[in-house]
């Protein structure tokens, strides 16, 4: 609340078992957030986790207390979303709900629902998950590819980058760090912060 934003983290189906371990473990007594490597977007303050396959980065514009749940109101100011479940729409991509097959929680039951039917019983499938099993916090195989004829040496990269994986060579030319590519949130800030479209996606 003090820093009036948040997120919220859109999981898929297959996710369901880690979710569920996360809700059977208390943050006060294993690090949740190890498994996430959560990232930073426009407002700097609301953690997002790239396992998700949405994120949806928010301000806060009000809360209520509603004794046992607090209400949440706020602005969404950026969109996060892996490539994989985007399609073209009439106005750009969007996502497809299909590709998404949102995890979504039911009191009803209670259950874990997909689009169409339950699939897991809460408070029960997480115990099925070890977290030394968690795939690494990657949205895709792609990586960043810099033009450095483009390139003018800002150094918009170099501060917009979360995981801190740009600096300038000798030549004023933008570098990003291949050695430590898994820390990649895929955030996209960085070619979005270039003003000479120096920046693009390279699957190569």
């Amino acid at each position: 609340i003090e820093n009036r934003s948040f997120s919220i983290n859109i999981p898929s189906v297959d996710q369901v078992k880690l979710l569920d371990w996360c809700g059977l473990n208390s943050g006060a007594e294993v690090d949740k957030s190890a498994l996430c490597n959560n990232f930073y977007g426009v407002t700097h303050t609301a953690p997002m986790m790239p396992i998700c396959p949405v994120c949806v980065e928010c301000s806060l514009i009000e809360h209520h207390d509603m004794n046992a749940h607090t209400v949440f109101m706020g602005k969404v100011e950026k969109v996060y979303a892996n490539p994989d479940i985007l399609v073209q729409g009439p106005h750009g991509p969007a996502i497809d709900t299909q590709k998404l097959h949102a995890n979504m929680f039911s009191f009803s039951g209670p259950s874990y629902m997909g689009l169409l039917a339950p699939h897991a019983v809460p408070w029960s499938v997480g115990a099925e998950f070890d977290p030394k099993d968690a795939a690494p916090a990657r949205r895709s195989n792609e990586f960043p590819r810099i033009d450095t004829a483009l390139c003018v040496g800002c150094g918009n990269c170099v501060g917009s980058c979360p995981k801190s994986l740009y600096s300038l060579n000798a030549e004023g030319k933008s570098v990003f760090d291949m050695e430590n590519i898994s820390q990649c949130t895929h955030c996209h800030h960085c070619i979005e912060g270039c003003p000479v479209n120096a920046i693009s996606l390279s699957h190569d």
